[in-house]
């Protein structure tokens, strides 16, 4: 029997042995614990630096499915070449399966975007969340710098919660320029660009298969999605009467809103989703400011929604 455990054995060291230049893994060591992918970051739309909690080599990378060519030796920083550099708002799969020094292996996939060195910048300025095939769940954006728009994304959540996100198209827009984008059903009127005086708007459709959340949800606009994400704007909305999640609803708007507070980019309580309904919408204070809080925003009067015009301060009373 000592004889066959050591045929056995020795069988096992030399299937498991990693190909080409990897070093052995230590097979009978006790840490049976995975690397966990920390961060990443893309530089000059081709180079991704990814970052682990210990020392991995990389065994695998897929760029779209293609396999890649990597480096293979030991490192808490892996930096992978996509081969190609991506165009700005294109975004690509990357799949990489990577092993510590003791043979444990991860599979991580990730998406990669294509950094926009000309984009706009923009706020978002009216949000309907109560939608109706009339009148569906729309999203505003007001420009507030010239560019373009390719690599903006929209997101119902911080990135990985979210049921939908949607890349805008690379549109040349201008200052003041509005962009009108309906979540989940065909844009009434079609998919359209309007001359309004000394701005254009335009309205387009983001295809989620549901609607945004009625009550207690949050709408993030991100310049990029690459690692966490970096955000451009959000607006954070619950209902009062919201016991869920630690009054947030929901674990998906209660992590959001937690990013948004623990990165600067949100203080104080949410807006306040009470009034809201398929003709009330949340909208933002004329002459549009960003301070962060629920004082940007106040809830319109019936039949007062503006999308694709300036926002008119009529407010809902009781």
């Amino acid at each position: 029997m000592k004889k066959l455990h050591l045929i056995l054995i020795t069988a096992f060291l030399f299937i498991s042995c990693p190909a080409e230049s990897y070093e052995m893994h230590n097979l009978f060591s006790s840490d049976r614990k995975s690397p966990m992918l920390l961060d990443f970051k893309l530089y000059s739309n081709r180079l991704v630096s990814i970052g682990f909690d210990e020392q991995v080599v990389l065994l695998e990378v897929l760029l779209d499915n293609s396999k890649l060519v990597h480096d293979k030796t030991y490192s808490r920083l892996q930096n992978i070449d996509l081969q190609i550099k991506l165009d700005a708002g294109v975004e690509k799969r990357l799949s990489f399966t990577v092993a510590n020094n003791q043979g444990n292996t991860a599979r991580f996939s990730i998406p990669v975007v294509g950094i926009n060195m000309n984009q706009a910048n923009a706020l978002i300025t009216e949000l309907s969340t109560k939608g109706t095939a009339a009148s569906p769940d729309r999203i505003e954006l007001h420009i507030t710098k010239d560019g373009n728009t390719a690599g903006l994304c929209l997101s119902d959540a911080i990135i990985g919660m979210e049921d939908h996100r949607f890349h805008l198209p690379d549109l040349k827009v201008k200052k003041n320029d509005i962009i009108v984008i309906s979540w989940d059903r065909e844009m009434p009127g079609g998919e359209r660009t309007e001359k309004n005086g000394m701005y254009n708007t335009f309205f387009i459709n983001a295809g989620s298969e549901k609607t945004l959340s009625g009550s207690n949800g949050v709408v993030i606009l991100f310049s990029h999605i690459n690692g966490d994400g970096l955000i451009m704007d959000a607006l954070p909305y619950n209902s009062s009467s919201a016991s869920l999640s630690d009054g947030y609803g929901n674990e998906k708007s209660r992590v959001s809103a937690e990013r948004l507070i623990s990165d600067g980019l949100w203080e104080g309580e949410t807006v306040n989703s009470d009034e809201v309904t398929a003709s009330r919408v949340i909208a933002r204070y004329w002459p549009y400011q960003d301070t962060n809080t629920k004082d940007d925003f106040y809830i319109t009067a019936a039949r007062n929604s503006t999308f694709g015009n300036r926002n008119t301060n009529v407010i809902h009373t009781d």
